[in-house]
């Protein structure tokens, strides 16, 4: 199974092994295991935070949503100026 790099990470485990966002991990020729797969994909790694994604989940997440509701009202950008901003500051303490 191959995974696609969403966030740029060296692999400590493959001698720093550059991977930028966008790339397949693992590199071919490379074999991970899948707790290493678990810990990447994860927030168990150094960098606390996902590193790698299931390339499935990313082409399902390319193909066009059949709920998007395409008749957003739009707000004319005159408009947008006038609306009423609310009050800054600091709140009065009695």
């Amino acid at each position: 199974m191959t995974y696609t790099v969403i966030r740029q990470f060296y692999d400590l485990t493959d001698k720093n092994h550059s991977y930028a966002a966008g790339d397949v991990f693992p590199r071919p020729g490379l074999s991970v295991d899948a707790r290493r797969l678990i810990e990447l994909a994860g927030c168990s790694n150094k960098q606390g935070c996902p590193l790698i994604v299931d390339t499935q989940s990313v082409k399902d997440a390319e193909t066009p949503a059949q709920a998007v509701d395409t008749n957003v009202e739009e707000i004319p950008a005159d408009e947008a100026k006038t609306a009423e901003k609310p009050a800054r500051g600091r709140r009065k303490v009695r």
